[in-house]
């Protein structure tokens, strides 16, 4: 990689190229994002995401030939990830040819505005650039909580660049079918900034990107903007954004109502909703400091945030005719209207076609012969190899809820075994994994179980109490970790324990506390469909493909 990177900068541009770039400059003296647009990456079928390389530039020196070197240098590093070893092993994994990739560059202006540090526009002297939020909304919500329709979509924001965000950093989440009901916050104490000046990066560092810490509340611009009781008077955000217009080739306007776009809320619903503020309100005493509450910008308080990317997750998919993901950012600068700005849009054509294939699959799996566990209530998506389970069963003899603290040191031990050897694993345990009350569950930190593929939460003493904590959520939506919940008492769903207990535990084990560990060749596999809600993991040597054929075998007698 560092060879092919130091060729593509060692060359030149063609000077017609290198013209145009200057003519751009010459013109355009604010913040700016390289990014990469390929015929792999915008693919309609097989689309990428962060497989290439985005670069951010300040574009704030005197000098254009300054300015021009660093932005022919950011061209040249993104054309380089085409050729890189992540990018051609993810082509071939996805049944393209790397020599036929095609690669060209975007340079777009970067949404927001120059700010200090807790937030406040500023003009001069300005130390930081960001927009007030940014984020990523999909019109499918893989990990929606019961009561919330996955087709309702998801959106998850936070503070500042939307690289918190992407990069699976802490961040606010809600359903912008059901705001009131679904949303997520955890305390966010960080956002990304671009630096403005070199001296206030980070030491010795070259990007001009930058974590900041989140200042207190009421010394925050955000909470005055996000505030329940919107402020009045001069420079105060107003909720202009009721009509969305949209351009389209052809010259032609095309007007859409933002205010008619989500559902009404029931009344019956307030009470679930105050449940889930309590819940998050919870979460965040548990830690130190403070931070800043998004809900009631989610919830349409300050702008129809809600509304808004709802209308736009239907009028994409409409388009592309498939769910669609798209990028946003939201920036409320004095005396203007708050400007909204769409980044990009992709298709979500691979993770439904999987769907399709996973539910069909799922829904007649048998109980037992092939399947290790099973559950109706799944989230997620995808399907994922472990050669390592890790379990408690509750109905063992030996069981004793008193000592699921002590179970949770064992379990914790193995797993830095597991961690140390790069394997990854799935866990199985009473109760809610996590939680601060042993007698609910596997009190274990999220330290200890951050590598695993799945895990599966089952009854303790016949009541099942999945986990509800808003920093489980974010963890597990964030890593892309599969979480069943499983009652066997209702029966719903089931685990095969009985086969669990015949095999050969390793010597990791200790009492209740059972590590069973595949061999290489014959993992056991993770099947998860996040429409259906519906999951299974396979018993070593039950493939997918096996599955499907006797499915398709048995659907002809």
């Amino acid at each position: 990689d560092d060879a092919i990177v130091a060729a593509f900068m060692g060359a030149a541009l063609p000077e017609a190229v290198v013209d145009s770039l200057r003519t751009f400059l010459a013109r355009v003296n604010c913040p700016l994002a390289v990014r990469s647009s390929s015929l792999f990456e915008d693919a309609i079928y097989k689309p990428y995401a962060g497989i290439y390389d985005t670069k951010m530039l300040v574009n704030s020196a005197a000098s254009l030939d300054e300015r021009l070197d660093a932005l022919v240098g950011a061209v040249k590093r993104v054309l380089a990830s085409t050729f890189l070893n992540e990018a051609v092993e993810y082509a071939l994994r996805s049944g393209n040819r790397p020599e036929e990739e095609k690669m060209a560059v975007v340079i777009q202006r970067l949404a927001g505005a120059a700010c200090d540090a807790a937030g406040h526009y500023v003009s001069e002297k300005p130390r930081f650039f960001a927009p007030d939020l940014a984020g990523v909304a999909r019109a499918v919500d893989f990990f929606a909580k019961d009561g919330v329709d996955p087709e309702g979509g998801v959106v998850s924001f936070a503070l500042g660049l939307g690289g918190m965000v992407v990069d699976g950093g802490w961040c606010a989440r809600f359903s912008p079918a059901a705001p009131h009901r679904s949303f997520y916050n955890v305390e966010q104490r960080k956002k990304l900034v671009l630096c403005l000046a070199e001296e206030e990066r980070e030491p010795g560092s070259s990007s001009p990107l930058k974590y900041l810490e989140v200042p207190p509340a009421e010394n925050d611009a955000h909470v005055t903007i996000f505030s329940s009781a919107l402020p009045t008077g001069e420079g105060a955000p107003k909720s202009r954004a009721l009509w969305l217009r949209m351009h389209d080739v052809h010259g032609n306007v095309h007007s859409y109502p933002v205010d008619q776009v989500a559902g009404a809320e029931e009344a019956a619903e307030e009470a679930k909703a105050e449940e889930t503020k309590a819940e998050a309100k919870a979460d965040a005493e548990a830690e130190e400091g403070r931070g800043v509450s998004l809900e009631d910008l989610a919830q349409g308080e300050a702008f129809p945030l809600a509304q808004l990317l709802g209308l736009l997750l239907k009028i994409g998919s409409a388009t592309m005719d498939c769910p669609v993901e798209l990028e946003f950012a939201l920036t409320f600068a004095p005396q203007q209207p708050p400007v909204f700005s769409i980044l990009q849009m992709r298709p979500m054509v691979k993770e439904m076609r999987e769907s399709r294939r996973y539910g069909q699959v799922l829904q007649h799996l048998p109980e037992h012969g092939s399947v290790i566990c099973s559950s109706p209530r799944a989230l997620g998506h995808g399907h994922y190899h472990t050669h390592d389970i890790i379990f408690v069963d509750s109905h063992h003899a030996e069981f004793d809820r008193s000592k699921t603290a002590e179970y949770a040191e064992t379990i914790g031990r193995i797993t830095a075994k597991l961690a140390d050897q790069g394997r990854r694993y799935m866990l199985i345990g009473p109760g809610r994994w996590g939680t601060s009350t042993p007698m609910y569950g596997l009190p274990v930190q999220w330290h200890q179980i951050a590598n695993a593929l799945c895990i599966v939460e089952t009854d303790i003493d016949r009541v099942c109490m999945a986990s509800q904590g808003s920093h489980f959520f974010q963890n597990i939506t964030s890593f892309g970790i599969a979480y069943l919940t499983i009652n066997r008492t209702t029966r719903d769903g089931f685990v095969n324990f009985e086969w669990l207990n015949t095999q050969p535990a390793s010597d990791l084990s200790a009492g209740v506390v059972r590590h069973v560990q595949f061999d290489e060749k014959t993992p056991a596999q993770i099947v998860v469909d996040g429409q259906t809600r519906l999951a299974a993991v396979l018993m070593p040597g039950t493939s997918l493909d096996t599955v499907e054929q006797t499915d398709a075998f048995l659907s002809m007698m």
